[in-house]
């Protein structure tokens, strides 16, 4: 089984590309459910 090995930028760039798919999956999560973070961190205290 013949694998290409990947150069150094290649796989920076594949680490940046998965983190900015994670960051974009976790923004539109919270944008569609519309979690306000701040209110539940500040309701407790209530």
């Amino acid at each position: 089984m013949a694998r290409k090995k990947f150069s150094g930028l290649e796989i920076s760039l594949i680490v940046l590309f998965v983190i900015v798919t994670i960051i974009a999956i976790a923004l539109i999560v919270v944008l569609a459910t519309k979690t306000p973070a701040v209110d539940v961190f500040s309701s407790p205290r209530n």
